[in-house]
């Protein structure tokens, strides 16, 4: 198991995924990339007459959030002793995580 996929999020879950995936690598010599979803498609306002809008202003606030989060796991690793990759996604978090497991050997989500 070299390539590990952690679904990254900033809930108390998150940071267990997060260390189960970095304590396996460790074990294994393995590489852990830790999977950002911001699923923009749901901030998207649809009209009873097939109109949809995006929610502009909340969809740049979630990717400004998505930002963070990204520097935020990116400083959380550098401290680790395990190599890693921050990846980034925008569609449904099912859709992302399916997309990045075709690449990884183990999933660790919840």
């Amino acid at each position: 198991m070299r390539s590990i996929l952690v679904h990254a999020d900033d809930s108390p879950a998150g940071e267990n995924r997060l260390q189960t995936g970095l304590d396996i690598a460790r074990a294994f010599g393995g590489h852990v990339t830790a999977h950002v979803n911001t699923p923009i498609v749901r901030l998207f306002a649809m009209d009873p007459f097939g109109g949809v809008y995006p929610m502009t202003d909340v969809i740049a606030k979630a990717e400004v959030d998505a930002g963070a989060m990204v520097s935020r796991m990116e400083a959380r690793l550098a401290h680790d002793d395990v190599p890693f990759t921050v990846e980034r996604s925008e569609i449904e978090p099912a859709d992302a995580l399916a997309k990045s497991a075709m690449l990884a050997d183990l999933v660790v989500m919840d």
